[in-house]
């Protein structure tokens, strides 16, 4: 029995190799995805949208890390309540909060890609 729950943890040697995955654009595969992306010099042809991506993904980090603090302090107030049904309701709105803006920060991001990918 010991054996058989040590059997999955056993590490076996395995052989890992890099792969230049743009050594064929020069061989005749330049139509491909990769080739065309690495020989465009920028992120698309207008570097105010390149901006604006950035910036989007940079507060989508941000608004990420606040629902989830806002989410753990929630947790707490919830356990701190200690029975107190208006403190529990509180914590859940506050939790509900959270999670309303994740949902409408994504919204808001997926229709601001969309917009920026019709227009670059």
């Amino acid at each position: 029995m010991i054996l058989g729950l040590l059997a999955p943890t056993v590490a076996l040697p395995a052989t890992a190799s890099a792969v230049n995955v743009f050594q064929a654009c020069g061989q005749g595969a330049g139509a491909s995805d990769v080739c065309q992306e690495q020989g465009s010099s920028s992120h698309g042809s207008n570097p105010i949208l390149h901006t604006i991506k950035v910036v989007l993904n940079i507060l989508s980090i941000i608004v990420g890390i606040a629902a989830i603090v806002m989410l753990m302090f929630s947790g707490l107030k919830m356990i701190w309540a200690q029975g107190d049904t208006q403190a529990v309701k509180s914590a859940r709105d506050g939790a509900i909060g959270a999670v309303v803006g994740v949902a409408v920060a994504a919204l808001a991001q997926a229709i601001v890609v969309f917009v920026l990918n019709k227009l670059g």
